[in-house]
């Protein structure tokens, strides 16, 4: 008895576990479906009137609930600018950049010019010429020790110091530039993403209300064909439509719960551009303006460089020997003098011309770049300047639309006789594709506000894009 009671026991206890396993499971995979879309069904079987009804008086119920109490909310901020991890980088990158200026700076700072040199160096035939009178052994030595102190003024910082600071400094601005140009070259590309992400899901949750409309009415349209009391045409129009939306949605939302939201209402703004200051932005202060000014200045700064004093070395000396001679004396003996080597030949006057060509291929493919920029932002501008009359345009049709629910909303409820629920339906469906057109038109305006900061390396747009309520 005890023994079948120890089975029955472990039995009961794996069933559960089993149980629970499995109810957690489900539960998991409940979650999961939640949060994608999912279809809905399109053929209806079994319809019935009052049912049909029934819908749509809840339908609209509902409808008028959501827009009597929207959830406002403010068009979605274009988010360009460097993020943290951007930040991190580039202000370590700078820092890099900046700490290696320093040092070859201070390098060129402490270069004085000051040169020592010595030599030693031993004879060994004065040891073995013995027959020498007095006087030559005089002139021989056994060793020699020489030092000097020269000083190369030409190579030092006393010569042109400003100007070989400034080529260090230039060039690793150069690079500093380049650098931060393929550091932030994805903002933008994140910033468009981002952007894209937050409309679309205002987007999908209309469409979704939509879907909910066409659902009814493809319910009702399949009803009434059933009672042959309308043509096939209209309610494959309507299936169409909701094939669709559905299609809208699972690219829009595909891995976002939009079922049972409300209605965001989103404020119709308009976008001003300060072209002055975009204008000034691309010929001045814009990340490829700046490269090529440091380009520029490189080249100035390496004309003042290529001069024939530079390519000559004069060396002023003071010298100090010391002799071991034959007859075992030591005698000193101290020089000065000047050491220089001049070249025969003078190149750098085809080297400054060779820099000034530079200056001017630099300029000219600079004004070819800049000219297609502007030409390319100008039809950007004008695309945002149709979108804003195009959103304010869509933005008088939501309010004059939603005073026209309003007001046959009192008369459908004081009519007795009833009134066409079909035709109710499409007056809410309207609002709501006039709301979707407004939201695609503020997305594709967003998306052509990166497009010009992307073309002119705008990292942040207080200054020269505004946005104001309608």
């Amino acid at each position: 008895m005890k023994h079948k009671l120890i089975i029955y026991t472990m039995t009961t206890l794996l069933m559960y576990i089993g149980g629970q396993s499995a109810m957690a499971q489900a539960q998991k995979q409940q979650k999961l479906n939640k949060k994608s879309f999912s279809p809905k069904m399109l053929v209806y079987e079994n319809l019935k009137n009052e049912n049909v009804l029934k819908h749509f008086k809840n339908r609209f119920a509902q409808l008028d609930t959501l827009l009597n109490h929207p959830i406002w909310v403010k068009s979605p901020v274009i988010n360009l600018g460097l993020n943290s991890q951007h930040t991190a980088d580039i202000r370590n990158t700078d820092s890099l950049y900046w700490a290696k200026t320093a040092h070859e700076q201070l390098a060129i700072a402490r270069h004085n010019g000051l040169e020592v040199t010595g030599q030693v160096y031993a004879r060994p035939d004065a040891y073995f010429d013995a027959d020498n009178d007095d006087a030559e052994q005089v002139s021989q030595y056994k060793a020699k020790t020489q030092a000097e102190l020269g000083w190369n003024i030409i190579n030092s910082k006393f010569y042109q110091g400003k100007e070989k600071k400034a080529k260090v400094a230039l060039a690793n601005e150069l690079s500093r530039l380049q650098s931060k140009k393929r550091m932030t070259a994805d903002i933008y590309e994140k910033a468009a993403e981002e952007l894209t992400e937050q409309y679309n899901f205002y987007i999908g949750t209309i469409i979704a209300h939509r879907l909910d409309n066409l659902d009814i009415m493809n319910e009702a349209y399949q009803y009434m064909l059933e009672k042959d009391r309308i043509s096939n045409d209209k309610m494959l129009k309507v299936m169409n439509e909701k094939l669709a939306a559905e299609y809208d949605i699972s690219i829009l939302c595909s891995n976002r719960d939009i079922s049972n939201k409300p209605i965001y209402r989103m404020k119709p703004t308009r976008i001003l551009v300060d072209t002055t200051a975009l204008w000034h932005h691309i010929d001045e202060e814009s990340i490829d303006a700046r490269i090529v000014m440091v380009k520029e200045q490189i080249a100035d700064n390496d004309s003042k460089l290529a001069n024939y004093l530079s390519t000559t070395r004069i060396t002023p000396f003071a010298r100090w020997s010391s002799y071991w001679q034959s007859n075992n004396k030591i005698s000193n003996n101290g020089d000065i003098g000047v050491r220089f080597t001049i070249p025969i030949y003078n190149e750098n006057p085809r080297k400054r011309k060779a820099l000034e060509t530079e200056k001017e291929i630099i300029r000219s493919s600079r004004s070819t770049d800049v000219k297609e920029i502007k030409q390319s932002v100008g039809i950007l501008l004008k695309r945002i300047e149709n979108l804003n009359h195009a959103i304010a345009t869509e933005a008088f049709h939501i309010e004059q639309t939603g005073k026209y629910i309003d007001m046959r909303r009192f008369a459908y409820k004081n009519q007795k006789q009833g009134y066409n629920y079909l035709m109710r339906m499409d007056e809410y469906t309207g609002f709501l594709e006039s709301m979707e057109r407004m939201y695609k038109l503020m997305l594709n305006r967003g998306l052509a506000i990166i497009n010009i900061e992307k073309a002119v390396s705008i990292y942040d747009n207080n200054t020269i894009f505004r946005e104001i309520e309608l």
